[in-house]
């Protein structure tokens, strides 16, 4: 007869209890053997199913986990966590709906389930319904009040939905929960540089940026890159080149674990400023001057930044409203995004009946960007499709320019730079893309009762392409072109 000894050593429940303690030791291949005994013995086993899903989540083994988690949850439709879990694996899955159906299951077994709440703002983030996600974040801090991750995607979707201030504070508060995360001061620092008030350098974020540096041996080059330029904006310039030659120090494999978008973030902006900031003289830079030109726009108004020019009798600055990453497509679209918040923010926050320079375009004209890869993909004519977005992006700023009164130059897009790297017939497309851009803009333009900036014309050879004399990196600009194309003396 079987002794209860006997009867225990086959027991699924040993088995489970072996496996968790095999898991806490790290030994995965083990604990595993033992969940997969438990289920040998007791196939329905929920808490053996769960806890297999634990172990082969934190071993990379997404797919299987995700079975073992649908199992667990469905021999055990009330068990929260396998549901929270699964989800958060579906959507490293980038499967969404399927996430959202699991973390609903969850919350009908428990409404204030907070983890589970929070995931659900992660889920309604990544599809893009932010007024869905805001309400999930909003209930989860009732719970987590400290929770840094809740106020940072928090920010980042008021910021989608034309709340600058909420997004600023939410994003802030992140920060100060946990200083010195570099994810968090990236996000504040790529909203704040665009603000008019770091021009005179006086933020707060500086001596954070200054503290997160200090406390870090391995830097992140993205987050160098932004503490660059937050100190051009600012007037630091000698700290702005400081940590762009911080960025050269930085080992190989830093760069090699990063994403395709943000390397070309990093190595652009890197290449960019080496340039600009050896082309420039800052000694008249670093003294203020009270009548100001605001140049509002993408990378492209960094290049006339801080620069000092003269016309009707008057000295005027340059000051840059600098909104990362901006196209023309997203100014013009329908829906409310995070650089329409910030452009409007920029252009609403400086003194009434300005005068403005606009510089958005040149982003959508890149090869693998807006309107080549959009038209190909809506199957839609190109001419079709510049025009329209053209004239969406000037019809908002000519409403919002409404209760502004600002004095708007629209600067067009330079004649492209022929890249070695892309074919013949690619480079072409791109020049006829610009041409194509260049005049739907001046329709628009002078429909709408403004003035174009011709860079284009001043940068042009007989071929259509760059004459090689203003670019300064061949994407950007040089400060000498602006004399040329601006008539300092007819400014109103």
């Amino acid at each position: 007869m079987e002794t209860s000894l006997e009867r225990y050593q086959k027991s699924p429940k040993l088995f489970n209890f072996l496996g968790v303690g095999r898991q806490k030791l790290g030994n995965h291949s083990a604990a595993n053997e033992a969940f997969n005994q438990a289920l040998l013995l007791d196939p329905d086993f929920a808490s053996a199913h769960f806890n297999l899903a634990n172990s082969q989540s934190e071993t990379g083994e997404k797919k299987a986990a995700i079975d073992s988690y649908r199992r667990a949850a469905l021999l055990n439709p009330r068990h929260i966590v396998a549901l929270r879990n699964l989800a958060i694996l579906l959507l490293e899955e980038n499967k969404i709906d399927d996430a959202i159906a699991q973390l609903h299951a969850a919350l009908s077994v428990d409404p204030n389930y907070a983890d589970a709440i929070h995931t659900l703002g992660n889920a309604y983030f990544m599809k893009q319904e932010f007024s869905s996600s805001i309400h999930c974040y909003e209930q989860a801090l009732t719970q987590k009040v400290n929770e840094p991750s809740v106020r940072y995607y928090l920010g980042l979707a008021y910021l989608n939905t034309g709340h600058y201030n909420l997004a600023i504070e939410n994003i802030r508060e992140a920060n100060r929960i946990s200083p010195n995360n570099e994810r968090y001061l990236v996000a504040l620092l790529s909203i704040e540089i665009s603000n008019a008030h770091l021009v005179q350098g006086k933020s707060s974020l500086i001596e954070d940026v200054h503290k997160c540096l200090k406390s870090m041996k391995n830097s992140d080059p993205t987050f160098l890159i932004y503490s660059a330029i937050l100190m051009f904006v600012s007037k630091h310039f000698s700290k702005s080149n400081e940590y762009i030659n911080f960025i050269s120090a930085i080992d190989d494999s830093q760069f090699a674990s990063m994403n395709t978008k943000d390397k070309q973030f990093c190595f652009g902006y890197y290449n960019f400023f080496k340039a600009l900031l050896q082309s420039k003289d800052f000694t008249k830079s670093k003294i203020t001057y009270s009548n100001k030109i605001y140049h509002i726009g993408d990378s492209h108004c960094l290049s006339f930044a801080h620069d000092i020019f003269h016309g009707n009798g008057e000295t005027y600055e340059i000051v840059p409203l600098l909104t990362f990453g901006a196209k023309t497509f997203h100014i013009g679209n329908e829906e409310q995004n995070k650089f329409k918040t910030i452009t409007k923010n920029s252009f609403q926050k400086i003194p009434r009946e300005s005068i403005v320079f606009l510089s958005f375009g040149e982003i959508d004209c890149r090869p693998h960007e807006a309107f080549l890869k959009a038209a190909k993909k809506l199957d839609q004519s190109l001419q079709l499709l510049v025009g329209d977005t053209v004239c969406a992006f000037v019809t908002w700023l000519t409403d919002l320019n409404k209760t502004t009164q600002h004095t708007l130059y629209f600067f067009n897009v330079p004649a492209p730079c022929y890249n070695q790297n892309l074919t013949g017939a690619l480079n072409n497309s791109l020049k006829n893309l610009i041409k194509l851009y260049n005049e739907a803009l001046h329709y628009h333009v002078d429909r709408a009762g403004y003035q174009i900036v011709d860079v284009y014309s001043a940068t042009a050879n007989d071929m259509g392409f760059s004459n090689e004399i203003y670019h300064l990196d061949g994407v950007h600009l040089n400060t000498d072109v602006i004399e040329k194309v601006v008539n300092f003396n007819l400014l109103k």
